[in-house]
């Protein structure tokens, strides 16, 4: 939801009641006694909201059931919004954050679908963290220019449920978020064949990320242990911050300063033992 000039703007998912009925998406506008201006109902039937970015007079909403629709809807006049453009994708995105005025970031999931099941439907499978550059310049036509895929199967970030997880550097295209990564180890016992997630990375990664030259990780920072084999939770890296070119990585347990004109740690401070850790509720 989101309030601009007097114009109260929210997005809904309505949850099917029976067998008969679609899950259905709509955006409503009202002013600020709660009165209705506009609506649009029933896009992306049988499909549900992931994320919305209201910006100035436009909103992003990305909804998911096997595939991913970025609608651009456009709010100019609060009485008569309407559907601009849109694009199909395989993936998700949980989160949309603005890169500039023309380009848009998508945090989150890469999707591949099995047709090969017993199921009605398609298996729709998360595979690793997605992040896209959409460009909206024409919003009849957007489309995605660049995408990047990181970890496995397992793997996951807090930015995809916490939009405070997310750095962003105030004067550079740098943007840094914890992980958690997996890789996919395909197991053979006796005539069976399975796939299992193999522990890879924990810790915070730093990204360049431009509408010009796309998706690069910069650096990847941990306070894990080396020799472990899972990763341990007081070293989880909660959150990133920085000061001028010094960017600090938060655990439990530690704080690293990393450099980030030498890219490198260039001290680490081991923090006091905490008998009451705060729960993911309170650090939201």
């Amino acid at each position: 939801m989101d309030e601009r000039k007097d114009n109260f703007r929210v997005a809904t998912t309505n949850d099917r009641i029976d067998e008969n009925e679609n899950t259905t998406n709509n955006l409503y506008t009202f002013d600020l006694e709660l009165n209705r201006l506009g609506s649009i109902e029933g896009l992306a039937k049988d499909e549900r909201i992931y994320s919305v970015r209201f910006m100035d007079n436009v909103a992003y909403m990305v909804t998911f059931k096997q595939i991913d629709p970025l609608f651009v809807i456009d709010l100019k006049d609060p009485k008569n919004p309407n559907v601009l453009g849109e694009l199909k994708i395989p993936g998700f995105s949980n989160y949309l954050h603005p890169l500039d005025k023309q380009h848009v970031i998508g945090f989150g999931m890469h999707t591949e679908v099995d047709n090969n099941t017993n199921h009605a439907e398609p298996l729709v499978q998360t595979g690793g963290i997605k992040i896209s550059i959409f460009d909206v310049s024409n919003p009849t036509k957007p489309k995605e220019t660049f995408s990047k895929v990181i970890g496995e199967k397992g793997s996951f970030t807090e930015l995809n449920h916490n939009h405070k997880a997310l750095y962003q550097h105030p004067d550079k295209n740098l943007f840094g978020f914890p992980v958690t990564l997996f890789e996919t180890k395909t197991v053979q016992e006796a005539d069976i064949t399975y796939e299992k997630p193999q522990f890879l990375f924990e810790g915070a990664l730093l990204l360049n990320i431009s509408s010009e030259n796309g998706i690069q990780i910069k650096e990847s920072i941990t306070h894990q242990k080396q020799e472990n084999d899972h990763p341990e939770w007081e070293s989880e890296t909660r959150r990133m911050a920085s000061i001028d070119n010094v960017l600090y990585t938060f655990s439990y347990n530690q704080m690293n300063v990393y450099d980030m004109n030498s890219d490198k740690v260039i001290h680490t401070l081991n923090l006091p033992d905490q008998p009451n850790v705060p729960t993911d509720t309170e650090l939201k």
